[in-house]
């Protein structure tokens, strides 16, 4: 008894020194985000909207039961967003020393212009690039991507992770402000895929797909929305028809011409 005792003790200081240490790598993450914005003023929202992933991870680990199999899930997902944020660094080095040298391309046009106008011609070509960044940068974003099982009960609803206990997935989420795109109705879908890797859909008979660059992409809901390059807040909610199963759901947010955000939630 001593010895299993001792087995026991053993295993969870383990655990416990393996919740440590995601808990310091999840630190060290949000770390390098605050550093961005330090060395830059600010971040750019993709980088705001995984800086905020992370702290809402880091949450849930800390108020985590030290489980090894528990953690083992959080070790997948810290590598996931190590991996997303190395891609972020380095696009948002880019686009660093892209700023730094368009604007001193910026003052050189200034003042070739002063001199001749003959240089029109090399603006017109300089503003083909740009219009590429622009028809990039008008690219809709979704922020703060939420998603949980609700109970109705009459008008009201209450938030449970009980699979039994679910009537609709809710889905919440805000597009972003932007000031470049252009205004009028935009098709945002909602796909969501159930533990066995499955996309659900309300119209189970349907064949509800999209076209995304040259693609097929399977979703659960489409909403219309009337957009005014202004955030606009909003909930989808989702009703399969029959029970939920239990497990990690992951919800993407597309729009006609873009993924725009994520998130997952699990039902027990």
């Amino acid at each position: 008894q001593k010895t299993q005792k001792e087995t026991v003790i053993a295993e969870k200081e383990k655990v416990d020194s393996e919740k440590a240490e995601l808990q310091t790598e999840l630190e060290d993450m949000i770390a390098q985000y605050d550093d961005m914005e330090a060395a830059n003023g600010t971040l750019t929202a993709e980088l705001e909207a995984e800086r905020a992933k992370l702290v809402e991870l880091q949450k849930q680990l800390e108020s985590a039961k030290a489980d090894a199999s528990k953690l083992g899930w959080y070790r997948s997902e810290i590598k996931k967003y190590k991996e997303k944020q190395a891609i972020l660094e380095a696009k948002n080095d880019s686009l660093i020393q892209a700023n730094t040298t368009l604007l001193g391309e910026n003052e050189q046009v200034k003042s070739d212009l002063q001199e001749q106008k003959s240089v029109n011609q090399d603006l017109t070509n300089e503003n083909m690039g740009l219009a590429n960044q622009v028809a990039i940068g008008s690219i809709l974003k979704a922020y703060e991507v939420t998603s949980m099982g609700v109970r109705l009960r009459g008008s009201k609803e209450k938030e449970t992770d009980k699979a039994k206990r679910v009537d609709k997935i809710k889905t919440c989420f805000t597009l972003s402000e932007n000031k470049i795109t252009k205004k009028g109705m935009k098709n945002i879908y909602l796909r969501i895929e159930d533990p066995m890797g499955k996309i659900l859909a309300e119209n189970m008979g349907a064949n509800s797909e999209f076209e995304l660059n040259g693609q097929k992409i399977g979703f659960s809901m489409k909403k219309e929305v009337m957009y005014e390059n202004q955030s606009v807040p909003m909930c989808i909610y989702f009703n399969k028809g029959e029970d939920f199963a239990k497990g990690i759901y992951k919800i993407t947010v597309y729009e006609d011409r873009a993924m725009i955000g994520e998130a997952q939630f699990e039902l027990k």
